[in-house]
């Protein structure tokens, strides 16, 4: 589900997040749908510190794209500057740099890109996952293709509006299932996760919401700090 280098992907994890063992923060004030969150430059040495770890992990990976990215002076000085530019916490930070390895940031790190302040879920372009031919054709036939932008929402059960969404965050992207207005699973930062998840979809019109307890349970919070307001497709609030 990358798009970027495991640079970019690694180091946006966890913006406004929190550990589960740090001190709760203050809720934030709320935004409106597409308000800029307020960001503070963060501490370049904490940057320095994690950016390098990261780069160091992608060397050492076996993977020759990522050795080579990694190699790379200018791809390390964008990274540190977005580090700083684009205020991304102590927390973060933190757990970039004591990765043991890539599978454990993709893992668990990146999920904390979607934490702290309320995430706003409206979706973008809708595609229903009903198995006509025509919706079919339109899934191959999207430009760019589904799930390559932010927002995009695929539907599975219309009576309860659940689906599939993809978020795009500080670099890291992520699939949340969503269900009766409220987020049931998610962030899946893994091709793994994602996959079982989407396995388990098509039983939505079935039961969506014993298809939600029985994903909950498979896949608990992975960011404890995360918070959300759901959208409909014509931007109005959705009630959980």
């Amino acid at each position: 589900m990358r798009s970027v280098p495991w640079l970019l992907a690694v180091l946006a994890l966890g913006a406004c997040s929190k550990s589960e063992d740090a001190a709760p923060s203050p809720t934030p004030p709320m935004r409106s749908p597409g308000q800029a969150e307020p960001t503070v430059p963060a501490d370049g040495a904490a940057c320095d510190q994690a950016v390098r770890h990261v780069f160091d992990l992608m060397k050492r990976s076996g993977d020759r794209d990522l050795a080579k990215e990694a190699e790379d002076d200018e791809t390390v000085a964008n990274a540190l500057a977005d580090c700083k530019r684009q205020a991304w916490p102590p927390e973060m930070l933190v757990c970039a740099g004591a990765a043991p390895d890539l599978a454990t940031i993709d893992a668990s790190c990146n999920k904390l890109a979607f934490g702290g302040a309320e995430l706003d879920m409206k979706p973008g372009r809708t595609f229903r996952a009903d198995g006509t031919q025509e919706e079919r054709d339109r899934i191959a036939g999207a430009v760019p293709k589904m799930f390559a932008l932010d927002g995009d929402f695929e539907v599975f059960d219309e009576a309860t509006n659940c689906g599939v969404m993809k978020k795009k965050r500080f670099g890291v992207e992520a699939m949340f299932v969503i269900c009766g207005g409220r987020v049931v699973v998610g962030p899946l930062t893994t091709i793994a996760e994602i996959s079982a998840v989407m396995g388990e979809m098509p039983k939505a019109s079935a039961g969506a919401a014993s298809l939600a307890s029985a994903l909950a349970s498979r896949f608990p919070p992975g960011c404890p700090s995360c918070r959300y307001r759901v959208y409909d497709a014509s931007g109005a609030p959705v009630a959980p």
